[in-house]
């Protein structure tokens, strides 16, 4: 097979840098920077410190319900934060912060038969396995 027509310098270059870049690659020196680290996650407040008021606020929140109505358990962060900015003002913490402590303290109050944790409408019989997913508080039912 013969050669072709001589390429033009403009055509010429882009082969020469197309060829360059693939050998790069191959090289491992053009490849994307590797994305940046994720941000920590803002500290959670320390359970201790809040459990009172939390376990306080769920019984409250799922008291003035009548079985077989349910709370949604972020209704316990949301409350107490609002509690908060009005006592500090806007730096008080996030609802967001208080969940993992809110889950928490809905499994103590489980085990105490204080009320009941559902998912999917049915009431959660192991609280020994990790709760994933929604759950929601129900009061227990009348004797």
């Amino acid at each position: 097979m013969t050669p072709g027509p001589p390429l033009s310098r403009k055509r010429a270059r882009a082969q020469e840098e197309a060829k360059e870049k693939e050998e790069a690659q191959e090289e491992g020196r053009h490849q994307a920077p590797p994305p940046p680290p994720p941000e920590p996650a803002p500290a959670a407040p320390d359970e201790g410190e809040d459990a009172i008021d939390i376990e306080r606020t769920m019984r409250d929140i799922v008291g003035s319900r009548a079985y077989p109505a349910t709370a949604c358990p972020s209704e316990v962060p949301r409350r107490l934060a609002a509690e908060r900015r009005r006592r500090r003002g806007a730096a008080a913490a996030d609802w967001r912060a208080l969940m993992a402590p809110t889950r928490a303290a809905a499994i103590r109050l489980a085990r105490a038969g204080e009320l009941q944790i559902t998912q999917r409408g049915r009431v959660v019989a192991d609280l020994d396995a990790p709760l994933r997913g929604p759950i929601r508080l129900r009061p227990m039912p009348p004797p």
